[in-house]
């Protein structure tokens, strides 16, 4: 039941190490906000390579995560609490050239979507902790903190 649409590239970042990796993000003005939640195949919190020390960087992007296949993108959008959901799965993780430069991308498909109070399809339950996660994040004031992620390892 998981294939909903047709596979898509979005653009995705590429670390000092060669890692293919998106930014957890987000947070809330007044009334509307919006997250993007990176979580891996089994529902659980990814490991992600850095984290943002708590700071000025309010609604921003907080924590950076290394991506494979398989693991899920939640994007949220909030406005007066009322949420829209999309989850994404990770088809691929792959680079190119453009411009003369070395780029990461990510081949995706979108899975789910919540809109007008409703799932198009039943939720897995091992991403109900990050939906959850997503919209607090979503809903936070001036957010300036990583919600869903592992501490990256000590060098």
């Amino acid at each position: 039941m998981e294939k909903t649409s047709t596979p898509t590239i979005m653009p995705a970042y590429l670390t000092k190490r060669g890692l293919i990796a998106l930014w957890e993000r987000g947070g809330s003005m007044s009334t509307s906000g919006s997250a993007t939640i990176i979580v891996q195949d089994d529902g659980k919190r990814p490991c992600a390579a850095y984290i943002n020390p708590p700071g000025p960087i309010s609604n921003g992007e907080h924590a950076l995560v290394p991506l494979r296949p398989g693991f899920y993108i939640i994007k949220t959008k909030q406005e007066d609490e009322a949420f829209e959901h999309e989850v994404y799965k990770i088809l691929k993780t792959f680079t190119q050239k453009e411009n003369g430069q070395k780029k990461g991308f990510i081949q995706v498909r979108q899975i789910n979507r919540f809109t007008n109070g409703k799932w198009q399809n039943q939720l897995a339950q091992k991403l109900s902790s990050a939906i959850k996660a997503a919209e607090r994040k979503a809903t936070t004031y001036l957010c300036r903190a990583a919600v869903f992620v592992k501490e990256p390892p000590s060098r």
